[in-house]
Parts: structure tokens; C-alpha cells; sequence
């Protein structure tokens, strides 16, 4: 299934049950508030991995990475920490056939850093929050 149609039931999933839960008295403003934005966290990791998976697979099958890349080893997983959650990255790891070097051509891609683990966005949040005390 397409993730945006997923996504979009699953919003749609949510609003209804949460509707039903209200007109019986049954959730407050803030419970209905707290369950959207964590419905909405959940969803946008989702988005993000699925994203990065789409990446991976276009980069596999590009003509200029069969061309210079080979696939050495397959399915290598990264957890990067970002402001909406974890996201998993299952990525292949190439050796380039002129060189003899490896590489993570997705993380080259996304411009992550070989033993990157918190997102530059999350990681200055946390400075700032810090900077505060």
C-alpha cells in the first residue's frame, strides 16, 4: 500500500475514534490534543523511514551506481534520533569498483556522517535547551 494512503486512513482512523470518544464524554481537550500529535509523530517517522527506503531502493537501481558501485553487503541498519523520533535506516553498503573504497551511498546522499546518530536539527535543540539552564 502506498505510505500516504496508509498515512491517510490511518488520520482518518484516529479523527473518527476521537470524535466518538468526545461526543460520549469520553476525552478531554488535552487527551484529544496529546493523541493527535503523538497519531502525528508516529506517521511522520513512518514517512521519514519510508522516504529513506525509497532513496535506497532508487540508488540501487540506478544505472550509474551498477556502473561505478557494488553491492557488498545488504540490509546495515542506522537509528538516526530527530525531533520527530527514531528513524531506521536499512541501507547497503557499495564498494566502488575504480577505487576499492566503501561507502553507505544513502548516507552519502542525506549527507550523514559515517557515525552520525542525532540529527543536526534535534542535536541543536538540545544545545539550545541546554544553554538555557
Amino acid at each position: 500500500m502506498n505510505i500516504v494512503t496508509q498515512v491517510m486512513q490511518e488520520i482518518s482512523k484516529m479523527m473518527t475514534d476521537l470524535y466518538h470518544q468526545a461526543i460520549q464524554g469520553e476525552v478531554d481537550f488535552s487527551t484529544c490534543i496529546k493523541t493527535i500529535r503523538d497519531t502525528m509523530r508516529q506517521l511522520s517517522v513512518d514517512l521519514g523511514e519510508d522516504l529513506c527506503a525509497t532513496i535506497e531502493e532508487s540508488l540501487f537501481k540506478s544505472p550509474g551506481r551498477k556502473a561505478r558501485y557494488r553491492v557488498h553487503r545488504s540490509h546495515d541498519e542506522k537509528t538516526v534520533s530527530t525531533l520527530i523520533g527514531d528513524i531506521k535506516l536499512s541501507r547497503r553498503y557499495y564498494k566502488d569498483k575504480q577505487t576499492g573504497e566503501f561507502c553507505y551511498l544513502l548516507d552519502d546522499y542525506l549527507s550523514l556522517t559515517p557515525h552520525q546518530r542525532v540529527d543536526l536539527d534535534l542535536e541543536a535543540a538540545i544545545y539550545e535547551k541546554a544553554s538555557y539552564k
